[in-house]
């Protein structure tokens, strides 16, 4: 499940408790416990939720790995079935238009974290949840004529790409050139009525 084997699960919440009750932060916890490991932060990050989500549901599991101790977590808060369908959308749309992950992202988030939690979602659905992921393509592709497809790896699909970013790359130059013009014209007419005024 979570790639740790259970020993290891109890080492990393047993950590996590101490930390989570001195007040300190997981993401450096996380980091060294995968860097001991020759993993990558985000694996044992996303292993640590995937324990605290299991023990909810599973007494055994729970009673195996906390040793019957409380979990000293803030209440982990999941995205819903529509949820994860919106941000899914608002991703391949954004993509489409020749935006990257990042970008659509960073301007889906209010804050870094809830940014984690969006591509830490979206990266999941690529992975286990194709069927929904082909369903929205189809969806948008309806909607637009298009959709960037995540698998499709072929080099027309790299192309089609490229070009968006170009265009849109452009349209920024343009709009932003556009944008400092019409300030220069509103500095000039200011000028102009404040000599006619005198």
């Amino acid at each position: 499940m979570t790639g740790l084997k259970k020993d290891e699960m109890k080492e990393l919440v047993v950590k996590a408790k101490k930390i989570k009750e001195s007040g300190g932060n997981l993401s450096k916890l996380f980091a060294s416990f995968a860097s001991e490991r020759n993993m990558a932060k985000g694996t044992i990050r996303n292993a640590y939720y995937e324990i605290l989500k299991r023990a909810e549901t599973d007494k055994d599991f729970k009673d195996e790995i906390f040793s019957g101790q409380s979990i000293a977590t803030n209440k982990i808060v999941f995205f819903d079935e529509i949820e994860a369908r919106v941000i899914l959308k608002k991703i391949l749309s954004g993509l489409s238009e020749g935006k990257s992950v990042r970008k659509t992202i960073s301007e889906m988030a209010n804050d870094e974290k809830q940014a984690l939690r969006i591509s830490n979602k979206y990266r999941n659905m690529l992975k286990r949840k194709r069927e929904l992921v082909e369903e929205v393509i189809t969806e948008i592709e309806r909607e637009r004529g298009s959709c960037f497809d995540p698998y499709l790896k072929s080099e027309q699909n790299d192309e089609l790409y490229k070009i968006k970013c170009e265009i849109n790359d452009l349209y920024a130059r343009i709009f932003g050139k556009l944008q400092d013009e019409n300030r220069e014209l509103k500095l000039k007419l200011k000028e102009i009525k404040a000599s006619a005024e005198k």
